[in-house]
């Protein structure tokens, strides 16, 4: 994103938000955060928080997130959690899904490492089956909020952290924002 469209996105957000006017500085202390990326994306971004009904405009930290998390496109946990019980219905317990076979590389980094905890996991309706799937659902939300941290923080230029890489031996996990260097 340019200077100018970051002026263009200032003007976008005071046209949504007429009643909190912006300071003047404000493009210049935006367009750093946002180079990384589109002025079409930036603006998809604003509409959709505008939509959830937000009374205030947004500060730059929060659109650079929403942009994180739009450019990363990990499904919700409901998705995640009826893929592996679908995987695990094709491939069973013994043999490890590759890669290829999840629909993105966080979802694949949350469920190799625990598959085999997966497989053997208390059944619907059973003791213990609620309680397993929660401690699930949270370390997969942690998985996939750090990927879009890292997504964000790599757009403005901060390095990336090395763990997720690493927990796939180097697997790219939906860091599609980059800059050069990052």
């Amino acid at each position: 994103m340019t200077y100018a469209e970051a002026c263009r996105l200032v003007a976008v957000v005071q046209a949504i938000w007429p009643h909190q006017r912006l300071a003047t500085e404000t493009p210049k202390v935006w367009h750093p955060l946002l180079e990384g990326f589109t002025l079409a994306d930036a603006e998809a971004s604003v509409r959709e928080l505008a939509a959830e009904g937000r009374e205030w405009p947004p500060p730059v930290g929060v659109i650079v997130k929403t942009l994180a998390d739009r450019a990363t496109e990990i499904p919700e946990w409901d998705e995640v959690w009826h893929e592996v019980h679908g995987l695990i219905r094709r491939y069973g317990s013994y043999r490890l899904p590759p890669e290829e076979a999840f629909s993105h590389p966080v979802v694949a980094a949350f469920a190799r490492p625990a598959w085999q905890e997966l497989c053997a996991a208390p059944a619907a309706g059973t003791n213990g089956h609620g309680t397993h799937k929660a401690q699930q659902r949270e370390a997969f939300k942690a998985l996939r909020a750090r990927a879009q941290r890292d997504t964000g923080l790599a757009a403005i230029g901060a390095p990336r952290r090395a763990g997720l890489r690493r927990l796939q031996g180097g697997a790219r996990l939906g860091l599609s924002v980059n800059k050069e260097g990052a």
